[in-house]
């Protein structure tokens, strides 16, 4: 009689039967026991030049019964095994150094039937844990074994939520309905489990244009998909905001430079600046210098718009002080005028200063005779 197993107890390393699909060191895929001869089947492992075979009856490692190098055979049948106790099997493989894996097999060998087990996830990516070891899903190296029909393993999410794409992704389920961290019992034909996952987080990128036109908030980092956040852009002090630059999953609600965001997708946003123009400095009609009498001052600015304040008295005027020029005004007795322009958008004016002297002031002189009584036109001897 003839008898199979590809699902082999393991007590050094890696699963027996695991998969197939080039992993290092090679694994078991099968071994079949017919009488007193054993035929061993190895899954290819990736880069591997040789194998060799140990088989024993004593303790793990041992080669009583044979010792042999495989070449690059993938397949080997090994006789004298006897009918009761255990069979100790290592398997070598060389790639740029040897490993192995071992097997424990009860005797006589019993017939097992395998089922390829898929475990993969939504998308396509993600990190998953079988049987406590790590597994990467992807389309090219799906997590594939071949399992024993009517065993257990253990399927679990370790990580979640995890970046891929620059999203983040939580898991929701698993396609057989366990829980995050389940037990499953193989089935008699081939099953695909998957682990889903959702989008909870997107990463948004942030920047300014050009560099030091002004700030951008928040930072770049992760948002909540589909929560409305403020994105607010702060121009510098000679630039004004002009626009905001989007790209990818990045939605904005609103106008100005402080709208509402919701992210689909991963996206950027850009804060767009401009330099602002400067208004031009106010000029005095007539100009700065001495006079023998009282002036009319004429203030102007060639800023078509723009307002202008000044002051007399010393002090620096600004947008929010000193007297708004509105018409000439007289200046009797000498003076310090200064000047400054301004609108809204724009860099305000440079603040423009200029000395008026006035030699004999004009104000009305009274003069008044020896009994205190004014004397109209006459000057006090």
């Amino acid at each position: 009689g003839g008898a199979s197993i590809t699902d082999p107890t393991t007590i050094n390393g890696g699963g027996g039967g695991g998969s197939c699909t080039g992993a290092v060191p090679a694994t078991m895929a099968s071994a079949v026991q017919v009488q007193s001869t054993v035929t061993f089947t190895w899954c290819s492992a990736t880069g591997a030049s040789q194998y060799y075979l140990w088989v024993g009856t004593t303790v793990a490692g041992s080669y009583d019964i044979t010792d042999q190098n495989e070449s690059s055979a993938l397949t080997t049948a090994i006789g004298g095994i006897p009918n009761s106790g255990k069979l100790y099997v290592r398997l070598w493989t060389l790639t740029s150094s040897w490993q192995y894996i071992d097997y424990q097999y009860p005797l006589p060998i019993t017939t097992i039937t395998t089922v390829p087990i898929t475990v993969t996830s939504s998308p396509i990516g993600l990190s998953v844990s079988v049987d406590g070891a790590s597994c990467t899903t992807s389309t090219t190296t799906p997590c594939t074994y071949q399992w024993a029909a009517g065993s257990n393993h253990t399927l679990a999410v370790v990580t979640t939520p995890q970046p891929l794409n620059s999203t983040q992704w939580g898991f929701t389920s698993w396609s057989d309905g366990g829980s995050v961290s389940h037990t499953i019992t193989v089935p008699s034909s081939a099953t695909t489990y998957m682990a889903n996952f959702t989008a909870t987080q997107y990463y948004l990128t942030t920047s300014v244009n050009p560099t030091g036109g002004g700030t951008i908030s928040p930072a770049s980092g992760w948002i909540n998909a589909g929560t409305p956040i403020v994105v607010t852009a702060t121009a510098s002090n000679t630039y004004a905001f002009s626009s905001f630059s989007v790209t990818g999953g990045a939605t904005l609600s609103g106008s100005g430079p402080s709208p509402s965001l919701t992210m689909t997708a991963p996206g950027s946003v850009t804060a767009n600046f401009v330099v602002m123009q400067t208004v031009a400095a106010p000029t005095f009609n007539p100009g700065a210098g001495s006079y023998a009498g009282t002036q009319n001052i004429t203030l102007s600015t060639t800023t078509s718009g723009a307002s202008i304040r000044y002051t007399l008295n010393g002090t620096t005027p600004s947008e929010t002080a000193g007297t708004l020029y509105s018409a000439p005004f007289p200046i009797g007795m000498s003076t310090t005028v200064k000047a400054i322009a301004y609108q809204a958008g724009w860099v305000d004016s440079s603040v423009v200063s200029g000395v008026f002297t006035i030699a004999s002031p004009d104000f009305p002189i009274t003069v008044f005779d020896s009994m205190m009584n004014p004397v109209d036109g006459q000057h006090p001897m």
